[in-house]
């Protein structure tokens, strides 16, 4: 712990807690709704860091009183405060001046008021540019440093949106509470009648997406008088009902009432990208499904399931309302983070590397692309939720020395460790094995043995186990189960 005085010398940039602490040793009383608006986010948030601001301190260096707001209770000298909780990468914090910088294109602004916020040298200010400029190149956009030490990024608007999503989503966990507290109710109530004359509420992620996309268009406008000029291509929308269409209508008529400005006719156009990307699932809405769509989808289900005597209808038909949406998005370049992909790869591995193989393969053939892994992962989930509707039976033959006992056991055993997966079709002798096997043939997908046979000729998978199966053999047989999808 040391001194306030102190720190705000050497700390890396001024976070929101210093900005605070700052402003009440300049004001009497501050409300948290005024300390939001100077922060531009949420009077929650503020709430939230003061109560972190005390708990650092380990006494109420800031105290609220009804009716007036909050007030420094210590002098600002006397404030003990660890910076360590700092709420800044340096990844972040370049991530946040691209973002100042991309909300004011292609406006410039000077090095200093971009790094006003933080106390860093000249070097490191030089190296963060150098690096917010090598990101911005990878959006297509650039980096303008003039030598009067003005900075600014120029690009095609729909490129600059693109970027602003993309720092939002590394930089922000939640949108709606960085907002101010004006915004969120606007941009909130905005989605909520959407929603309620789709009839459908519009699901995660999608949601986001849409929160996002009004959020920037809101910032875009009410910071840089000469946006409207900017042009943005309108991109193929595979199938679009009139009900998106005025959803879309009804969305720019309460920006536009908002902001008391006219928005060009291409924000409907990109707004309406943005609805029939997500999976609106009301009745309200007329599906309609492309045969594109409908032949792809066939061909991934037939490529991805061994068997086709489980009733696939579910299957095709979560993956046909997922689908068309997923193509809009991607013409449309509207990307969606896959919060779950590390796990879906982690529990699903070899269904996660067979759907993509299937999936890109057609993707490839159909549409001349290939997926990301994000929404490889969003399609794996469906597969993985047939799968353990419709678990695969794993037709097993349970080998010993003689036949009995010991074999009989083990039977009970898997079929007590494994009920819904495995079936014990018969348990035989090595002799009684070699005398029927030309009859077994095809009709079991795995030998369970307790034997070692060297002169054992399969191509099925043979595991070798304890009679009393203990829980590494399990393990090991789980294994087996799963290189066989």
């Amino acid at each position: 712990m040391r001194l306030f005085k102190e720190v705000m010398l050497d700390m890396k940039p001024k976070t929101r807690a210093y900005r605070i602490i700052q402003a009440l040793a300049q004001d009497s009383y501050l409300t948290s709704n005024d300390l939001a608006q100077q922060m531009d986010v949420s009077s929650r948030t503020i709430i939230r860091d003061i109560k972190r601001i005390n708990e650092m301190n380990g006494k109420e260096v800031i105290s609220s009183k009804k009716g007036k707001g909050y007030a420094l209770s210590v002098d600002i000298d006397d404030i003990l405060v660890s910076f360590d909780y700092d709420d800044y990468s340096p990844i972040q914090r370049r991530n946040e001046i691209a973002l100042e910088l991309l909300f004011d294109a292609p406006m410039s602004i000077t090095t200093h008021k971009l790094f006003d916020n933080y106390f860093l040298s000249t070097s490191v200010i030089n190296s963060d540019l150098a690096k917010i400029e090598n990101k911005l190149k990878q959006f297509g956009l650039t980096l303008h440093r003039s030598k009067d030490k003005r900075i600014k990024v120029e690009g095609p608007e729909i490129l600059i949106r693109k970027a602003i999503y993309r720092m939002l989503a590394d930089t922000r966990s939640d949108i709606i509470s960085d907002m101010n507290e004006y915004d969120a109710k606007f941009v909130t109530s905005v989605v909520e009648e959407v929603e309620n004359n789709l009839g459908s509420p519009i699901p995660y992620p999608y949601n986001v997406n849409l929160v996002s996309h009004i959020y920037i268009v809101i910032k875009r406008y009410r910071g840089v008088s000469n946006v409207r000029n900017y042009q943005i291509e309108e991109s193929p929308i595979i199938s679009i009902d009139e009900k998106i269409t005025n959803a879309a209508q009804q969305i720019v008529n309460r920006i536009e009432g908002y902001l008391g400005i006219k928005l060009p006719s291409y924000e409907k156009s990109y707004i309406a990208q943005y609805l029939i990307s997500s999976r609106i699932t009301s009745d309200n809405v007329e599906k309609k499904v492309a045969n594109k769509v409908v032949r792809s989808v066939n061909t991934i289900i037939n490529n991805v399931c061994s068997s086709t005597s489980d009733d696939l209808t579910t299957l095709k038909r979560d993956l046909l309302a997922h689908f068309e949406p997923m193509l809009n998005r991607i013409l449309n370049g509207i990307e969606v983070e896959n919060a779950l992909l590390i796990d879906i790869e982690s529990e699903y591995p070899i269904l996660f590397k067979k759907v993509k193989e299937s999936v890109n393969r057609v993707m490839l053939l159909e549409y001349g692309m290939t997926l990301s892994d994000n929404e490889i992962g969003f399609i794996v989930l469906y597969f993985a939720k047939f799968e353990e509707m419709n678990p695969k039976v794993i037709r097993v033959v349970v080998l010993c020395s003689s036949g009995v006992g010991t074999s009989e056991l083990l039977k009970v055993k898997l079929e007590r460790a494994f009920p819904s997966t495995i079936e014990v079709i018969d348990v035989l002798s090595w002799r009684q094995y070699k005398k029927r096997k030309q009859k077994l043939e095809g009709k079991y997908d795995m030998i369970i043995t307790t034997v070692v046979f060297e002169d054992i000729d399969e191509d099925k998978p043979i595991i070798l186990v304890n009679a009393m199966l203990p829980k590494n053999d399990i393990q090991r047989i789980e294994s087996a189960i799963k290189e066989m999808d």
